[in-house]
């Protein structure tokens, strides 16, 4: 049976993975975004989403190093309206490696 990707539609997906999976999937995000179609798919569900190139982009991340646990939750939601007012981000690798720090958008370090 054909796997079914629908245009329009809501589509969730949760598992337990590895970091380096988990990274991989990001990876996969982000190339989608940069060609403008990304498409998701499990079992015989799926979704196919054309972002626009301008980008409403919400992130929370929470430490509890107590409990050595936290979260990231991002959120990406586009409408063609949406205009480029925005402060940077900077996301570091390591905040204890000043050498990690990379500002979103730069290149990584060869």
């Amino acid at each position: 049976m054909a796997k079914r990707e629908d245009k329009g539609g809501t589509f969730e997906f949760s598992a337990t993975l590895g970091a380096s999976q988990v990274a991989d999937y990001l990876v996969r995000i982000a190339d989608g975004l940069r060609r403008g179609v990304i498409g998701f798919t499990a079992g015989e569900r799926g979704v196919r989403l054309e972002p626009t190139a301008m980008l409403a982009f919400e992130i929370e991340a929470e430490g509890k190093p107590e409990k050595s646990a936290g979260s990231i939750a991002m959120e990406l939601s586009w409408k063609p309206e949406y205009a480029s007012a925005a402060e940077a981000l900077e996301i570091t690798v390591d905040p204890r490696d000043e050498g990690g720090r990379q500002s979103a958008g730069a290149s990584a370090p060869q």
